[in-house]
């Protein structure tokens, strides 16, 4: 893959009801690129808007939001990108 995502995988802890937790992610490539699409598959989380000019480094800020049951919370996010022929990077 040519894209990456620093970090992929990231432990939330143990969230209380509603809680939200910022974290930011680096998603990164060798050439200039765009973050066109993110989708998240599970979970909650809120994604800011992508910057729109090519960039071999993104930071991104994620804020997760904990459900409405305690307990451990999983969120994943595919990252699509402009990169041709390169699948989503996902953040889980």
């Amino acid at each position: 893959s040519t894209v990456t995502l620093s970090p992929a995988v990231i432990d939330l802890g143990t969230m209380k009801v509603g809680q939200e937790v910022e974290k930011t992610i680096l998603v990164r490539a060798a050439s200039p690129f765009q973050i066109t699409k993110a989708d998240v598959l599970t979970g909650t989380c809120q994604l800011p808007a992508f910057a729109t000019q090519a960039q071999n480094l993104h930071v991104v800020k994620v804020k997760f939001k904990a459900g409405d049951q305690p307990g451990a919370t999983h969120t994943t996010v595919d990252f699509q990108t402009s990169v041709p022929n390169e699948p989503p990077v996902r953040l889980t």
